[in-house]
Formats: structure tokens, sequence, C-alpha cells
């Protein structure tokens, strides 16, 4: 069972980003990761998930939902990428 579902008053909410401003966190991270580097690291998650023998993959619909999530995610990256380079840079 997915400890996450137990506790939607929790996990339901920022539970890492704390006292870190959105914009810092964003910007950290793309100075640690190049867009490229992104895509190959999500990638290497899924490859390695779609080739285990784990239960939690073994159906079609696990794996198809991996795959959206995933789409998706790349998607939501690339946004944030393009509105945090529109920012003015602060000298």
């Amino acid at each position: 069972m997915n400890h996450f579902l137990n506790r939607p008053d929790i996990y339901n909410q920022p539970i890492r980003l704390t006292n870190e401003s959105p914009q810092e966190v964003i910007k950290d991270f793309f100075l640690n990761f190049h867009l490229s580097d992104v895509r190959q690291e999500l990638w290497n998650m899924v490859e390695a998930v779609l080739t285990t023998n784990h239960p939690n993959y073994s159906e079609g619909k696990s794996r198809d939902t991996l795959l959206y999530f995933y789409s998706q995610l790349e998607l939501l990256i690339e946004a944030v990428f393009i509105e945090m380079n529109k920012q003015p840079k602060k000298e």
C-alpha cells in the first residue's frame, strides 16, 4: 500500500520546501542540472522501472501511467526552465 495515500493531510502539501523560496530552489536545480541531464536521468528512472520484476509495474496500466507521468513531468520541467530563463538576470 502507498503510504502517501494514508496521510493526505501531510502529503498533499509541500513537505521538503520549507524556508527556501521556490524561485531559489528552481534556480539551484538548473544550476546543478542541464536540461539534457534532467532528460537523461528521468529516462534512466523510467528504464529501470520498466525493466524490473517488481510487481508494482507488472501490469500494462501501471507502466502506461508511469510513461504518462514521465511525459507530463518533462513538459513541466521545460515550462519551468523557460519561465526561469525569462526572468531578468540580477547583477
